[in-house]
């Protein structure tokens, strides 16, 4: 298995139509990956400001196995991405659309829709084995209003790009710019701080110091303010180890953070020269 990432790409530069029935704007975040020598294309949108995340994976010379749509109708499989965003199971609707085949779950509560399904986009070819199964899958999350249609509405649209909404997009990103390109030394992260603030979406950038030390600096967005800091790796377990930042309002903090295993990030916890209780859960990195 092959794997090459493209890095980040323009609206107009996209496999896939998503972007038009996105509102422009420069907050979006992408990434391409392609697999198999380019037999399998994978793209992902992200706008932690507008709250939305679509990661879509298309195989353009095959299609999926039964295996595969059958996980997509999963109810306890959707229930992990549903729970993140407290989306009761009384909400979960079955799509199962004949043409083009369709067949996942989409679900929303409050202000946010999440859904997983499966795609059928190419035609149908000649092949002996061909049985019109999928071919491409779809994780799709908005809490946000950068829709210009409904959530439903979308996964019925999304489709592969064709040249009409290539230069449609081009022509919607000429005035505002391109995007910025996504720093993969950013990675998200979630913190608590007492009377700061709670459950808080962030952004930290990580700086490798050689083999045991990273340095860091973290953003939060409300209350405006940005921590510089410094983790250390304990060099006996290599899964656990201190962390210590000062941040722009000349508050400090620090504590021991603790491994959620290889790619599954990390929690840290700690107090600040105040006293007040801090933690945080840096995601995959």
């Amino acid at each position: 298995m092959s794997l090459e990432s493209k890095g980040s790409f323009q609206p107009y530069q996209t496999h896939f139509n998503a972007f038009t029935f996105l509102k422009p704007s420069r907050t979006y975040k992408t990434e391409s990956i392609e697999r198999n020598n380019g037999s399998v294309w994978t793209e992902q949108i992200i706008s932690d400001k507008d709250s939305i995340f679509i990661t879509i994976e298309h195989v353009n010379v095959a299609w999926f196995r039964q295996s595969t749509e059958d996980d997509m109708l999963d109810r306890n499989t959707f229930r992990k991405l549903a729970t993140e965003f407290d989306i009761p199971e009384d909400k979960y609707v079955q799509i199962d659309k004949i043409s083009p085949r369709t067949k996942g779950l989409i679900a929303t509560s409050g202000k946010c829709t999440v859904a997983r399904f499966v795609k059928r986009l190419k035609v149908l070819t000649d092949a002996r084995n061909e049985r019109g199964y999928p071919d491409t899958a779809v994780i799709f999350v908005n809490c946000g209003d950068s829709l210009t249609i409904p959530a439903e509405e979308l996964v019925q649209k999304i489709d592969l790009i064709t040249d009409a909404e290539r230069t449609e997009l081009a022509k919607a990103y000429e005035n505002i710019g391109p995007l910025t390109p996504k720093d993969k030394n950013k990675v998200q992260f979630t913190i608590s701080w007492d009377g700061i603030a709670k459950d808080m979406q962030g952004e930290v950038k990580l700086t490798a110091k050689g083999a045991a030390q990273t340095d860091f600096t973290v953003t939060i967005a409300e209350p405006t303010m940005t921590c510089d800091g410094t983790s250390i790796t304990d060099d006996k377990t290599q899964w656990t180890g201190t962390w210590s930042l000062t941040c722009s309002d000349k508050r400090t903090a620090n504590g021991v953070w603790t491994s959620l295993g290889k790619g599954k990030g990390q929690v840290g916890t700690g107090q600040d020269n105040k006293g007040k209780d801090v933690e945080f859960k840096i995601g995959k990195s």
